[in-house]
């Protein structure tokens, strides 16, 4: 085996090494990953071995994917927080999606201010990370991307809670409700990951298990806490619960019908039907972003000898990349959906923008106010 295979080696160890490196196969520390790809490129090319332009092209491609990222989803979060704040009336969903742009938000900012500022666009260390960066970087950055599940989940059960007991809607699903659930789970969330506090530490560019801590780490928190509790049930759960509400929503809405006066009816749906749309576009977009992530953590032991099988090397490198640019977008382009599917929202976003000022709204001269509706001619 040649030096450069090996320097290779000894780059790809730090990067994939869960027994090792606190990130794991998280393609967000940058140091290892742009060390990684350096020894990769150099390496010598074989019909089996990742091609150096693939593997140089795919860094710059997913270097640009996250500023590109961070460019939309920080003000693009941030605007999707004022605009669901003034949207009435204010409804338990809203309440989710809400706290929703709030983690979102908090990983952007978080993995910007710890991620990226470390390593210039050059591939040179800026800073060198400490302990008490690492704790804060992971509990900060961790609880925000598990509460992303967790809260999916629980808009899917409101939803099926709206869909097969419609009737008691109001009384089930309440802002007040929504709000308790979200302070819990993230108390719940930030209280199971304490033990960073004794089992990480910093060490030269990257954060890392003390040795005592590996196993817990390797086998309890990321082979079961992380990628089942936080991640594979909460999908499944979001899954299971959106198709009973497919086969449900025919049927429930011929119950309305029967219970509920035209007006009433027709009030109940203009209401919801643009916060439905939100959260229909957001839980589709979080279903196709986060999927790959899942099955490449929960496959990854079966994907052979990665340290001596190229071919194995090469899959593996393509589906963490691809799987880890899907995630990053995950956090930052449900901005763009709301945009694209609720026309309410679009009249808000014009409307902040605009700070209510005189101008033509669909076609109408005048004063915008809230809801996009025209106030004043």
């Amino acid at each position: 085996m040649d030096n450069s295979t090996l320097s290779m080696m000894g780059a790809v160890t730090n990067v994939l090494n869960m027994t090792d490196n606190a990130n794991g196969t998280d393609f967000w520390n940058m140091t290892d990953f742009e060390n990684m790809t350096t020894a990769m490129t150099t390496s010598k090319a074989t019909p089996y071995r990742p091609n150096a332009w693939l593997l140089d092209g795919t860094r710059k491609f997913t270097r640009v994917y996250r500023y590109l990222s961070y460019t939309v989803g920080i003000p693009g979060n941030f605007l999707t927080f004022l605009i669901l704040i003034r949207m009435k009336p204010f409804t338990s969903v809203q309440v989710w999606l809400t706290g929703l742009s709030v983690i979102d938000l908090v990983i952007m900012v978080f993995r910007c201010i710890f991620i990226e500022s470390q390593v210039s666009y050059a591939g040179n260390i800026i800073w060198y990370p400490t302990t008490a960066t690492c704790i804060l970087e992971y509990i900060m950055t961790w609880t925000a991307e598990y509460c992303n599940y967790m809260f999916f989940l629980a808009m899917s059960v409101e939803r099926f809670i709206a869909v097969w007991f419609p009737l008691r809607m109001s009384s089930l699903t309440k802002p007040l409700y929504a709000a308790v659930g979200i302070a819990s789970i993230v108390f719940v969330v930030v209280l199971i990951q304490c033990h960073h506090f004794w089992t990480i530490f910093a060490s030269g560019t990257g954060c890392f298990i003390k040795r005592e801590h590996r196993d817990f780490w390797k086998f309890i928190w990321i082979d079961t806490v992380e990628a089942w509790v936080f991640r594979a049930i909460p999908l499944l759960g979001v899954v299971l619960l959106n198709i009973l509400i497919v086969v449900r929503l025919a049927l429930n809405r011929r119950n309305i019908k029967t219970a509920l006066s035209e007006d009433q009816i027709k009030e109940k749906q203009k209401q919801q039907r643009q916060i439905n749309r939100l959260l229909s576009a957001a839980t589709a977009f979080f279903f196709v972003s986060v999927m790959p992530d899942i099955i490449f953590r929960l496959t990854g032991k079966y994907w052979g000898d990665i340290w001596t099988d190229w071919v194995a090397l090469r899959n593996y490198w393509i589906v963490m990349n691809v799987s880890a640019v899907l995630r990053v977008g995950n956090h930052a382009g449900n901005f763009i959906f709301y945009i694209l599917v609720a026309k309410r929202f679009r009249n808000e976003l014009f409307y902040l923008l605009t700070c209510g000022n005189k101008g033509e709204h669909n076609g109408v001269k005048g004063k915008i106010g809230t809801g996009g509706k025209i106030i004043s001619k």
